[in-house]
């Protein structure tokens, strides 16, 4: 659908709101990125630590060879990261929408029209 002819105002306001569009997605992107970064490395860390524990008891109790336990830890690593990856994308999300609506940003987002 054309909507020509325009005059130079509609044109810049069109503009002007697809500019504050890509401020707002960008800023919002790049926090959800490095919120979820920090997420998934903190409890990545975590899974990965307590396996190692566990896997080191159960060689130090014979049920499991010294040499498997490398193995073993990457294999587990593996299997845990779709539950990881879920739970670091949602609470990144919660964490970064909280933050906004506390420091008040929504606010200013929500008035500038988007």
């Amino acid at each position: 659908m054309l909507d020509y002819p325009q005059s130079p105002d509609q044109k810049s306001k069109k503009a002007c709101t697809h500019y504050v569009r890509g401020i707002f997605y960008w800023t919002l992107m790049r926090e959800f990125v490095t919120t979820g970064m920090l997420v998934f490395s903190i409890l990545f860390g975590i899974v990965v630590f307590t396996q190692l524990i566990r896997f080191l008891g159960e060689s130090v109790s014979g049920y499991l060879a010294v040499d498997a336990v490398a193995v073993m830890l990457g294999f587990s690593a593996v299997t845990s990261l779709p539950i990881i990856l879920s739970i670091s994308l949602f609470l990144s999300v919660l964490m970064t929408l909280t933050r906004c609506y506390r420091d008040s940003e929504m606010v200013v987002w929500f008035s500038a029209g988007i």
